[in-house]
């Protein structure tokens, strides 16, 4: 037995939702590695009276990936929940 063409575009759909989720999810989990990295650095400043090269290297890298892969993801979502007679036919401008 054979899945339907409207089986196929909804398996299509559910796995692009679940690529949408893990995108945001591994953005967030990279942010808040940003951030942690971040904070060791502010604490090993405060309490040694030097920041850490690396730190202050890495924080600001973690956290645009971080910001980038959760926008990728709320764009894919947003593409995958399209009607798919809009996402059939290219915008017009």
């Amino acid at each position: 037995m054979s899945a339907g063409p409207g089986q196929l575009e909804r398996e299509e759909r559910q796995a692009d939702l679940a690529r949408a989720r893990q995108a945001q999810v591994e953005g967030l989990q990279t942010a808040l590695t940003g951030v942690g990295v971040g904070a060791i650095g502010a604490v090993g400043a405060a309490v040694m009276g030097a920041a850490c090269p690396a730190c202050a290297l890495v924080t600001p890298v973690l956290l645009g990936v971080g910001v980038l892969q959760g926008a990728r993801g709320t764009w894919l979502r947003r593409k995958a929940e399209r009607p798919l007679a809009e996402a059939a036919v290219p915008a017009q401008r």
